[in-house]
């Protein structure tokens, strides 16, 4: 057993499937076929087993069955055959295959095989359908193949070889182009070298003197605004002096009607007191010409009374005429003053409207005021951006004149073709770093493609011993499991094979196979480097003449006698009671292939 094998795989799962097959395969010779769990339809009619015998027919309808078989046979009797028109017919169905062996060789004959081999005259093994997993050297067929090897087929099918080309092309085609390599580039990169007398400079400042050309005439429309603002503040200046003593009129109306509303009141609440007994006075006698008007038809005893009665109206009579003629002089005072009252109060409300527009006025020359204040900030500004730009202009008048000289030369017409050439080169930059990116995406694609292979390929063709080395087929199943030359390798390892299966698994095997001769020995293909001494090495005889006092070398121990070799443990077939071609028939199991 292989111990860095075993520790890659995961000890505890693997004893447990070791065990359960194990068993099964001790049990097969004694009982009979066990029922599969599952049906997959037959494949026995299909194209891949037109050119096989009946033995291998056989062999190839079982390892496209449901359940598991095992197939014997010596070298030579077409056992790579089968495999291969059994994987050629799965992939036509769409069944995932992993097909293994204990060693490179066996895997790739098989392959070889599947090359170039279909029945229906259109080839099964498009790029990412069938992905070969090496951990050692692959047959020359099988790494030529454009699709079986994983790099060869993440790069077909994520297009990498036309893609890169595409992006060489355009590259080569950014790097040939004439803003690179033009005369008038080569030429004008000298003026760049503060060569040309300036003109670039003197072009750059064309936008500094128009800033300043534009705060000029700013603060010119701001001189003109701040202007109008003033002469608007001298004529309401003046309009508000026609409006002084306003205050005081008001003020003077004011004290006025406070005084003829105190009088008026006065003598209201004089006519108003006097209205009051005049009033009562009428009452009283209207009351005493009623019991007067009563008394008059009674007898003579009631004269007495009507005599006090006739009495008393004259005096009420000559009350109410004494009333109205105290009336009489307190409403005319009271309708004078009322007069007087109103024409105040109308002449008020003039006063106060005339105010009121003063106080328009003045709101309005502060408001002016104001603005003027603000256009002396702007204008202020202005002037210090102006400054600013005159620092780096000189004179600016100057500076046009000049300006206009060079223009009028045709000057700037080169600087203007030289940054117009340095624009497209920054724009041919920046497309060879998106280029690159490009490429980087592309590789990225190409990494994560074959990453992903050994989980996505129908077909995984790969050694045993990759099974439990590849990341990639750490948690994958498989409906069709096929071990060629299963007699060869360790029986652990075809049991964690086999537990792969969700529906079939088929074990190849037969006795040993002959030497092949096309099997180089593994020997250095390079001449082992040798060893040069920068001086003579002494010999020992020199060493004890110069160190007598070296201590001499201990007589050699006797060497332990070798120990005998292991026998080696029983393969699958042997757990499974198969040894020879007899107990290969028998076994119920067990398809059996002769020449």
């Amino acid at each position: 057993m292989d111990p860095t094998w075993r520790d890659d795989a995961a000890d505890d799962d693997l004893d447990r499937r070791w065990s359960a097959t194990l068993d099964a395969f001790e049990a097969a010779p004694k009982v009979k076929p066990l029922p599969t769990s599952w049906r997959l339809p037959t494949l026995r009619r299909s194209p891949w087993a037109r050119d096989l015998n009946k033995q291998q027919q056989a062999a190839f309808e079982a390892m496209t069955t449901a359940g598991g078989c095992l197939v014997w046979g010596e070298f030579g009797v077409g056992k790579t055959t089968v495999v291969a028109a059994a994987v050629g017919a799965a992939i036509e169905k769409g069944h995932s295959v992993l097909l293994t062996a204990p060693d490179e060789r066996a895997v790739d004959d098989a392959l070889t095989a599947l090359i170039g081999v279909d029945p229906n005259g259109q080839s099964v093994l498009a790029p990412g359908v069938v992905v070969r997993l090496p951990i050692g050297a692959v047959a020359d067929a099988v790494s030529d193949h454009p699709a079986l090897m994983g790099d060869k087929a993440a790069a077909a099918l994520v297009r990498r070889d036309q893609r890169l080309d595409a992006i060489a092309r355009t590259e080569q085609a950014n790097r040939d182009d004439p803003a690179r390599s033009s005369e008038l580039w080569l030429r004008l990169r000298v003026q760049e070298d503060d060569k040309d007398g300036g003109i670039r400079r003197l072009d750059e400042q064309r936008v500094v003197y128009d800033e300043w050309l534009d705060w000029t005439n700013r603060r010119g429309l701001l001189r003109n605004e701040k202007d109008e603002f003033l002469a608007s503040a001298a004529a309401t200046q003046k309009t508000l002096a026609t409006y002084d003593g306003a205050d005081a009129k008001v003020s003077t109306l004011t004290t006025d009607l406070s005084s003829e509303t105190r009088q008026r009141d006065s003598r209201l609440r004089q006519v108003q007191a006097l209205t009051a007994q005049l009033d009562e006075a009428t009452r009283r006698r209207a009351v005493q010409q009623s019991q007067l008007a009563e008394i008059q038809t009674l007898g003579p005893e009631w004269d007495e009374q009507r005599a006090v009665l006739g009495e008393s109206l004259d005096d009420l009579n000559d009350l109410i005429e004494d009333l109205g003629d105290a009336l009489r002089l307190p409403r005319e005072e009271l309708a004078a003053h009322e007069a007087r009252a109103s024409s105040i109060e109308q002449r008020l409300d003039d006063a106060l409207s005339v105010r009121e527009a003063r106080d328009t006025v003045q709101q309005r020359l502060q408001d002016l005021q104001r603005e003027v204040d603000i256009r002396n900030l702007a204008i202020r500004d202005c002037e210090q951006e102006m400054a600013v730009r005159r620092r780096v202009l000189g004179d600016p008048p100057a500076w046009l004149e000049h300006y206009q000289q060079v223009d009028a030369a045709g000057k700037f017409s080169q600087v203007h073709r030289w940054e117009e050439a340095a624009q497209q080169v920054m724009q041919l930059n920046d497309e060879l770093v998106q280029l690159s990116a490009q490429r980087a995406k592309v590789e990225d694609d190409y990494q994560q493609k074959w990453l992903a292979l050994p989980g996505e390929a129908l077909v995984i063709a790969a050694p045993l011993d990759a099974l439990v080395l590849e990341d990639g087929l750490a948690n994958r199943r498989f409906d069709i499991v096929i071990i060629d030359d299963a007699g060869e390798a360790d029986a652990e390892k075809v049991t964690f094979a086999a537990s792969l299966a969700n529906r079939t698994c088929a074990i190849v095997g037969g006795p040993p196979a002959p030497p092949r001769d096309d099997i180089e020995p593994d020997l250095p293909t390079e001449p082992q480097p040798r060893i040069s001494a920068a001086w003579p090495i002494p010999s020992l005889a020199d060493l004890d003449e110069q160190f007598p006092w070296r201590v001499q070398a201990r007589p050699a121990e006797p060497e332990p006698e070798p120990e005998p070799e292991p026998e080696p443990e029983p393969n699958i077939f042997a757990l499974a009671g198969i040894t020879d071609q007899l107990s290969a028939e028998k076994h119920p199991r067990c398809i059996v292939l002769t020449r």
